[in-house]
């Protein structure tokens, strides 16, 4: 006799089961114009995450229009993580930014508006769910990439020339 899937997971891992099943149903229905996105919550695949490690659970937007639209690639605009009661939703400028950096400087054919609408009732959803929501935006906002290796060096060095500077001043004066 095989046993049904929920009772061969773990509590964590049946829980955002389920929080991905109550989402699709809450969302499922919604529509996303031009190729008619349908949003989606991704459950955990297999009995465990690994004591919540691989809760994360992404959101999408599927395509279902046919015709011109067709082929076109599931949109990923965020991430929950029900364990731990966040989620990251992707602003309208942060989504364009991923899909032209993964296709070529090819914009996302999405309409602004219908998705910022929907990204406030996302918003609102995942509040009302006791989440702390954090809006993602572009990379040009956020903090700046790390110092390469050279500027580093580079700063080392400069460093050390203004300490030995300092000290032959010092003893130079001290006589």
């Amino acid at each position: 006799m095989k046993l049904p899937a929920h009772l061969l997971r773990t509590k964590v891992a049946q829980s955002a089961a389920e929080f991905a099943g109550t989402f699709n149903i809450a969302f499922g229905r919604n529509r996303l114009p031009p190729a008619d996105y349908q949003p989606e919550m991704m459950a955990p695949e297999g009995q465990s995450t690994g004591g919540g490690v691989a809760a994360m659970q992404h959101l999408r937007l599927v395509p279902r229009a046919e015709g011109e639209s067709a082929g076109r690639a599931n949109l990923v605009i965020g991430s929950a993580t029900a364990a731990e009661r966040i989620a990251e939703l992707r602003t309208f400028e942060a989504l364009d930014e991923a899909h032209r950096k993964h296709f070529a400087g090819e914009p996302v054919m999405l309409d602004r508006a219908s998705y910022s609408r929907f990204l406030l009732k996302l918003q609102g959803f995942f509040e009302a769910q006791g989440f702390l929501v954090t809006l993602v935006e572009p990379s040009a906002t956020q903090a700046p990439a790390p110092a390469s290796r050279n500027a580093l060096v580079t700063g080392f060095l400069l460093g050390l020339v203004v300490v030995a500077l300092a000290l032959g001043g010092f003893f130079l004066f001290k006589r």
